[in-house]
């Protein structure tokens, strides 16, 4: 069932109903940036954190295109001060980009990034590397081909100790964090890889491969995490990039552009379809509840996910990063203010305006990372600390 989306009435849900009072934060740090402090796009957006240590990150700039130092930075979140850099040595100039969220498990952090390398004749590499968080030390590394750098986020997806990750454009990896181990899990033979997504029971990967120069044909791939066989290979009904797939409850919600479907994960049977025009690009995906919320680059978009009618749309409301913890949405805006919304209504409950907003300085480079009662952020210059539930 292909849902008509021109025959709905678009809500700009409790857009009115939201707290616009000054929020200040309860704690913030000022990131080791340099004499031209900035945040680069490049990092681990999520923030990973690990009992009072979290993971941020930083770019000196430098000008010119590309000439930037970019690197991870540890910040202990009781003494407020820098703990460990990735890379270690700060007097050299580091071209990494670190371009995928991070992954935690005990006191081990998984990430990928694309090392340029200038003085090395293969100088562009991707690499995942494991880290101990608590001192940023290498416990082990996987170093891929050369020139893999499509400029799409590699993702990593973890359960426990198995960290799942790209290893080639068309290779999934395996890291056992206990032994420090890595493997080949799953070979798609000719699939590209888009994003990765992990649950008890099963691997879910978006794939696609290129059919026409502007056309792809796009699939979403279920394995058995177990066995590590093929449970399913669903063909999805859109021509556009497939590059977020989540499961709930037994279902497979693929999210390419402005198309969404919802997939029985046992039949492959295609339980709904819609294309809505005004919410292109997923940026993330989230299901509380009976909702699917869906942030776009050009809405947020509430669904129910029996039969895929919109329950709520934020229109003109993309999200630069979004994150979800029990029934809230916290949202990067696209004035990068930071929005706490209920996902089951769509309401806007608060709105936190950078300290520094009229300095210029704005929320960016992170998602909004709940930890313990607390919501770190980043802006451009700083890493700040507020209440979970500042209203």
């Amino acid at each position: 069932m292909l849902i008509n989306c021109f025959s709905l009435l678009f809500l700009s849900a409790g857009c009115e109903e939201h707290n616009q009072k000054q929020i200040l934060p309860e704690w913030e740090v000022t990131l080791p940036t340099g004499s031209s402090p900035s945040v680069f796009y490049d990092g681990i957006p999520n923030l990973p954190t690990y009992n009072d240590i979290i993971v941020a990150h930083t770019t000196i700039f430098d000008g010119g295109f590309r000439n930037e130092d970019n690197r991870l930075c540890a910040i202990d979140i009781v003494k407020k001060e820098v703990v460990w850099y990735y890379p270690h040595n700060i007097s050299d100039r580091s071209y990494y980009f670190f371009n995928s969220k991070g992954y935690t498990y005990g006191d081990k952090l998984v990430f990928q990034c694309q090392k340029d390398i200038r003085d090395s004749e293969s100088s562009q590499y991707h690499s995942t590397v494991c880290l101990d968080i608590k001192t940023g030390i290498t416990v082990c590394e996987h170093e891929g081909k050369s020139g893999y750098n499509s400029g799409i986020n590699k993702p990593v997806a973890g359960i426990g100790p198995k960290c799942y990750f790209v290893m080639d454009s068309c290779t999934i990896g395996l890291i056992n964090m206990e032994n420090n181990t890595f493997s080949t899990f799953y070979d798609t033979d000719s699939l590209q890889i888009n994003d990765l997504y992990a649950n008890d029971e099963y691997l879910l990967a978006s794939c696609s491969i290129r059919a026409s120069h502007f056309n792809y044909n796009t699939y979403a791939l279920v394995i058995q995490r177990s066995t590590g066989s093929k449970v399913l290979l669903s063909k999805i009904n859109t021509g556009q990039i497939l590059p977020h797939c989540i499961i709930n409850n037994g279902v497979i919600f693929c999210l390419a552009g402005t198309y969404i479907a919802a997939i029985d994960i046992k039949s492959g049977r295609t339980i709904w379809e819609r294309d809505d025009p005004f919410s292109d690009y997923t940026q993330d995906t989230y299901v509380y509840n009976n909702t699917l919320v869906k942030c776009g680059g050009d809405a947020t978009t509430g669904y129910q996910t029996t039969d895929g009618e919109i329950s709520y749309s934020l229109k003109s409301y993309g999200s630069w990063y979004a994150s979800a913890h029990g029934p809230y949405l916290y949202v990067v805006n696209r004035q990068q203010d930071l929005d706490i919304i209920s996902i089951e209504t769509g309401s806007i409950i608060s709105q936190i305006q950078c300290k520094y907003h009229d300095d210029g300085e704005l929320f960016f480079g992170s998602y909004p990372t709940v930890f313990g009662e607390y919501i770190y952020i980043m802006s451009n210059r700083h890493l700040f600390r507020y209440p979970t539930y500042p209203w």
